[in-house]
């Protein structure tokens, strides 16, 4: 999760990432490959409300890893993430993907 989000939020672009809206997708693969959205979150910044100094960008990039963690461990608690574990394990592979842009469903 670290890697996903230092990749859509290289830190020498971390407010124009922000601006395009960060996604987090999570999403179920079957063994024939078939893929289901199961959530699509998405996070934005108010610009207005943003201080742009260096030490500020820095504490919301933190912040925001906590908070993908956070929201990785809340999916866990779905039922879609239960129904998934008690298939065979090569039945259902959850994914999760972070990307900025266009939510790609």
């Amino acid at each position: 999760v670290n890697q996903a989000t230092k990749n859509a939020l290289p830190s020498d672009r971390i407010m124009e990432g922000i601006r395009n809206k960060l996604h987090v997708e999570i999403s179920v693969q079957t063994e024939d490959g078939d893929e289901m959205v199961l959530e699509l979150w998405t996070l934005s910044l108010e610009e207005s409300q943003f201080d742009t100094t260096l030490k500020a960008m820095n504490t919301v990039y933190f912040r925001m890893g906590i908070l993908l963690k956070s929201l990785i461990t809340t999916t866990r608690i779905t039922p879609a993430y239960h129904l998934s574990r008690k298939q065979k394990t090569e039945a259902f592979t959850i994914f999760y993907r972070v990307y900025n842009g266009e939510p790609k469903l």
